[in-house]
């Protein structure tokens, strides 16, 4: 809790201590609650004290804290203006999101490996495609013109199942080939 005249904290909970690394609860009172943010940017942070500082303003965003042993850490923090008996006062609550931000950091990271192990086998997949297709057609075409000269009928039956063989491989790369997003 912060006097909004003085910007002193004016009361705090053995949480906020705690979360300072404070060992006693009453240590936090009477400081300059400005003291708790790590800002680098002298406008931010003169921004930040008069956010704190006005009666009715109220603020809600992440900022860097540093506690007691001068680690610096991520915060999410919320700013409420209220009155008690007459006086304006600031409630700030501060949440550690570290763990937040590490997670995600990680998903992106995650998300980012995905993205390439997709466009990867879409290359290994199109480059198959094309490795399979060639020498399919030649099967295939070449089987098309055995069948224009003189067979036996059983020469014929057999170059017409390789033919419809290698129509259905080609009929798989290419449903590969759209399924997998491969159109070219």
């Amino acid at each position: 809790i912060v006097d909004t005249v003085t910007g002193l904290i004016n009361d705090n909970n053995r949480h906020a201590a705690a979360f300072f690394g404070i060992c006693n609860d009453s240590v936090l009172a009477g400081k300059e609650v400005i003291q708790l943010f790590e800002e680098e940017d002298e406008n931010k942070k003169a921004a930040l004290y008069n956010i704190i500082c006005s009666p009715q303003q109220n603020w809600e965003g992440e900022l860097s804290c540093r506690n007691s042993n001068n680690t610096v850490f991520p915060a999410s923090v919320s700013i409420i203006a209220f009155k008690y008996l007459g006086k304006d006062f600031k409630k700030i609550s501060i949440t550690d999101i570290s763990e937040k931000n590490q997670i995600l950091n990680e998903l992106h990271n995650a998300k980012k490996k995905a993205e390439e192990s997709a466009v990867i086998k879409s290359q290994f997949l199109s480059n198959m495609s094309h490795e399979l297709r060639t020498p399919l057609n030649a099967i295939t075409g070449y089987c098309h013109l055995l069948q224009r000269t003189e067979l036996t009928d059983t020469q014929r039956e057999d170059i017409s199942l390789i033919e419809t063989a290698g129509l259905q491989l080609l009929g798989h790369v290419d449903a590969q080939r759209v399924g997998g997003g491969l159109v070219e």
